[in-house]
């Protein structure tokens, strides 16, 4: 796909789309698993870089029902957020994340790396059609101590 310069994303666009991170982080910190998946479209695509993608609807439910069993105390925090028009209902965008786990007075490192996403503008609404997590961590630092107090 190539980028669509001379016609950039509108404005309502790019806050939707960027709504749609919030809306991703707050309701897979809080749990709801339906919210989560419910922000894919019913073909959408998650996966993390070396396992394999989850896709569909009924399979990404199970994932973030999974996760939200293990993840409880994560909150994630998401930056950097680009946006770009790929054509008047598709878009691609990335931002940087950092997930912590709260653990009692313990902070530790839940992930940290790269959201590369692509979307869809179905019935007027942005959805997310696949998600790439991208680590800028090894597996050996994830749940290494942020904060503790001594």
């Amino acid at each position: 796909m190539s980028i669509d310069i001379e016609h950039p994303l509108p404005v309502e666009d790019r806050v939707a789309i960027t709504e749609l991170y919030a809306r991703y982080s707050t309701s897979f910190d809080s749990g709801d698993v339906q919210g989560c998946s419910e922000l894919f479209t019913a073909d959408g695509t998650f996966t993390i870089t070396g396992r394999e993608p989850v896709t569909g609807r009924e399979a990404l439910t199970q994932f973030f029902r999974a996760a939200a069993e293990r993840s409880a105390g994560i909150r994630h925090i998401v930056n950097n957020i680009l946006v770009e028009k790929v054509s008047v209902d598709r878009a691609r965008g990335g931002a940087h994340v950092l997930a912590v786990r709260v653990d009692g007075d313990t902070v530790r490192l839940a992930a940290l790396g790269r959201y590369r996403d692509e979307f869809v503008k179905v019935d007027g609404r942005w959805l997310v059609h696949t998600r790439c997590v991208e680590s800028a961590v090894p597996d050996s630092l994830i749940g290494a101590v942020i904060v503790r107090p001594d």
